[in-house]
């Protein structure tokens, strides 16, 4: 008796099952909720957005489509979040451009 277990999001597991010439047995699928994103506070995503942007993780489209995808948010959202952040910080000190020491 063969048994397999398929993990994933559903688009994953289909694209997974269409790649093969046939799937033999039967199938079961078990199907949770999403992520209550309304639990994902501003603080949390503009914490893991500076933190991606000091640690220079790259194009910030590519940073806010990252964390958008974490947290099951709109890709816009979290990119408009993250440029307000990236223009108000100078450096990775996190200081802004009128914080300068005398």
């Amino acid at each position: 008796v063969h048994e397999e277990f398929l993990r994933g999001r559903l688009s994953e597991i289909r694209q997974t099952l269409q790649a093969r010439p046939t799937v033999k047995g039967e199938c079961t699928l078990l199907v949770a909720g999403g992520n209550d994103t309304s639990l994902v506070s501003r603080e949390t995503i503009q914490s893991e957005i500076r933190i991606a942007l000091g640690s220079k993780e790259g194009r910030l489209a590519g940073v806010a489509r990252k964390i958008a995808k974490k947290y099951g948010l709109s890709k816009n959202r979290v990119y408009q979040e993250a440029l307000k952040i990236r223009n108000g910080v100078e450096n990775s000190t996190g200081k802004k451009p009128d914080d300068r020491q005398p």
